[in-house]
């Protein structure tokens, strides 16, 4: 074997060292950062719904968080009221629709207004059910 082991050993134990202060002052606790404010709940908006079909479905319910915000059956326009307090990034809204059958493929238009604003216009076309997603945002 050439060279001396105990000087080996030395040297790895050396450059350990010298690594480890580096890696102590990225690893230590530190300074702690104070975690970021929580935003304070909105104020709860009004929101005017408007729900049209061009079929009158069989039924159709418009939830929020699992909870029923507006629901019918058998006329072709819907109109309700909903209060919440959206977070930053809105809600989102479940739309399912049952149509009769004998149908045919056929289109329901959902509208949100916040005061004299539209937030969501949209249109979705089905047939037989449609399950559909409408999101909120929280500003127009």
């Amino acid at each position: 074997m050439r060279g001396r082991p105990s000087l080996r050993v030395a040297l790895m134990v050396l450059a350990l060292l010298l690594m480890a202060w580096p890696v102590w002052r990225v690893t230590r606790g530190g300074e702690t950062v104070a975690p970021a404010p929580v935003p304070s709940a909105a104020a709860p908006i009004a929101f005017t719904l408007h729900v049209i079909f061009a079929h009158p479905p069989a039924s159709f319910v418009l939830l929020s968080l699992g909870q029923p915000i507006l629901e019918g059956k058998n006329a072709a326009e819907f109109s309700g009221t909903w209060r919440a307090a959206l977070p930053r990034e809105g809600a989102d809204l479940l739309l399912k629709v049952t149509w009769p059958p004998g149908a045919g493929r056929t289109a329901a238009e959902v509208r949100i207004d916040a005061g004299n604003a539209t937030r969501v216009d949209r249109t979705f076309w089905g047939q037989g059910a449609l399950t559909e997603i409408v999101t909120v945002p929280a500003h127009p």
